[in-house]
């Protein structure tokens, strides 16, 4: 458990995060970098500055007692926006035990905080973009840094050996934002034990790689599939001597050559199927004394059946475990359908279980004079007659399609050609198209969404009245066959009447309701219901309530309409 921590010197007061047992973490920003200017800053008397060509300051030394840098935004009004030293002066920051950097400041140079051994935490706010090389190389006290969440590492040697040597880190949590772990970054922290690297990092090592070389005390890794990439020039983990598990990206498609290097504990790492080359003695040890590369038997490799994690094991003689997940199964979002002629459509195939290792499926047709298919699942329809689009795994799963190919339609007609409905109301318009013709895709589409605004627009179309005022509902065919029904919105009704509110049956005889609405309102919907249907029997219920006299007794109809507002007709039996 993490204990915070409020270390008061002078008039700055620093916050430290310190786990378990003295292990210090590198840390994201957890407050606003307001906050980190709203601690008190040390005397402007306190640094030594260096003034930049636009006017601007580069501080480049601290000269104060107290240990505790809390640099200021500007320096006897001229603006901070670097951080460097001046060694070859004397100017440098060897007596500061920790740092706040405030907002103002853009870069970091080279070398700044180098081998500055009686630092122990440093601020960095996330105005900071460049990140010069061996910044905090050296710094054996170093136990705790807040680092900016994107800084910009496009450039050689940003951010290279940031943290060589710093032998007191132990925990190191990468902020989410970082695209890259810069060469050599962690080089010689060997008292590092564990690693945490964001999903937003797409690549480990930029030139020569050796990011975590000599990282003796780390015993896990875990890769996120978010890197696709290692650099392949020098190796990403040489001897990490106490690594013992390595978690890899599904991602990636080469291990280069000695990444773990001289990793003599390796005891299992996971190789993704998506790896299809391993480099030289990527996967390494000690040298015997005839110069023999030292064999770790108890190494296992875990991957699939034929990969090149395989390949490599039996090549070294490590032993390999196959993780392999096959199939059992495969489904399609369409196992029948009908498509006019020169349609297209696409099939969607889902692979059981959800954790198979390989879910790739081919696909194929049965008549390629009728339907064709795309290795993507795009089928395109040719020519009249059925055929069957099938989807089979990698070990023989299939399931298949059977589509139907007619003429393409001449014409469209929307099931409405005039609709009056109200403020608020959902309507439904399909569409119909000839005999012996096809068309899959039908599209629906508003003349203007602030009066009608459209809910679905494929197959059926679905549309709510939004305000007064009159647009148009088109559907569309693939081969751009168009209809339309004018839709005329009025205000909701605020009431409902009824022809008649009270009648008298036979058994056995059947009547008929109708609505009323008051003038200038609209309501296309109007629902009917009974109150007893062993006493009367509702035969339609939709725009007029048509109902059947069953036994004898008093029951209601009642009409509603998609507002809420109600009538209802007293219905008496004899």
């Amino acid at each position: 458990m993490e204990k915070q921590l409020l270390k008061r010197a002078g008039s700055a007061v620093l916050a430290l995060a310190v786990l378990a047992g003295g292990a210090a973490a590198v840390l994201p920003m957890t407050a606003p970098e307001s906050g980190i200017e709203a601690q008190a800053a040390s005397s402007e008397r306190d640094f030594y500055t260096a003034e930049n060509d636009d006017g601007t300051l580069t501080v480049v030394g601290y000269k104060g007692t107290s240990g505790v840098a809390n640099i200021p935004s500007s320096i006897f009004g001229q603006k901070v926006t670097a951080i460097s030293n001046d060694d070859y002066n004397g100017k440098d920051w060897k007596s500061a035990t920790s740092v706040v950097i405030p907002s103002s400041v853009t870069e970091i140079k080279d070398n700044a905080f180098y081998e500055c051994t009686s630092l122990k935490s440093v601020t960095i706010p996330d105005s900071v973009k460049v990140l010069g090389a061996s910044i905090f190389r050296g710094c054996t006290s170093l136990t705790t840094v807040r680092l900016p969440n994107k800084p910009d590492l496009s450039s050689y040697g940003y951010g290279e050996y940031m943290f060589g040597n710093c032998t007191s880190l132990k925990s190191i949590s990468i902020p989410n934002g970082w695209t890259l772990i810069p060469d050599f970054m962690f080089r010689g922290c060997t008292g590092l034990t564990s690693v945490t690297i964001p999903n937003s990092v797409k690549k480990i090592g930029c030139t020569w790689g050796y990011s975590f070389q000599g990282c003796s005390s780390l015993t896990s890794i875990s890769i996120p599939d978010s890197v696709t990439e290692i650099d392949d020039t020098g190796s990403a983990l040489p001897d990490c001597t106490s690594l013992k598990s390595v978690r890899l990206s599904n991602n990636l498609t080469d291990i280069p050559r000695y990444t773990f290097d001289n990793c003599n504990n390796l005891k299992s790492i996971t190789i993704p199927s998506s790896v299809k080359s391993i480099g030289e003695s990527a996967i390494g040890f000690a040298w015997d004394m005839n110069f023999s590369r030292i064999k770790n038997s108890d190494l296992a490799i875990y991957g699939t059946k034929g990969s090149a994690a395989e390949q490599y094991a039996n090549k070294n003689g490590f032993k390999f475990v196959d993780k392999s997940v096959v199939p059992t199964s495969v489904s399609l979002n369409k196992t029948s359908m009908t498509l006019g002629k020169n349609e297209t459509t696409k099939l969607t195939a889902t692979v059981a279980p959800n954790n198979a290792t390989d879910k790739t499926v081919k696909w194929r047709t049965s008549n390629s004079k009728i339907l064709t298919v795309e290795k993507n699942g795009n089928v395109k329809a040719i020519n009249n007659g059925t055929a069957w689009i099938t989807a089979r795994t990698v070990n023989g799963k299939e399931k298949s399609c059977k589509i139907t190919v007619k003429n393409a339609p001449a014409k469209v007609a929307i099931s409405k050609g005039v609709v009056t409905i109200g403020v608020g109301e959902k309507f439904t318009v399909g569409s119909a198209i000839p005999d012996g013709s096809a068309a899959a895709k039908r599209t629906y589409r508003t003349s203007n969404s602030s009066i009608v605004k459209m809910t679905r627009t494929d197959w059926q179309g679905d549309f709510v009245g939004v305000k007064e005022g009159v647009a148009y509902v088109t559907v569309r065919t693939y081969n751009g066959k168009e209809s339309t029904c004018k839709v005329t919105v009025k205000k909701a009704p605020a009431s409902v009447g009824l022809n008649k509110t009270a009648m008298t049956l036979k058994v056995g005889q059947s009547a008929s309701l109708n609505a009323v609405i008051p003038n200038g309102a609209g309501c296309a919907a109007r629902t009917f219901r009974t109150s007893n249907a062993s006493i009367v029997k509702m035969t339609k219920t939709n725009w007029t309530g048509q109902f059947k006299a069953v036994k004898k007794g008093v029951a209601w109809v009642t009409v509603r309409t998609y507002n809420g507002k109600e009538k209802s007709c007293k219905i008496t039996v004899v």
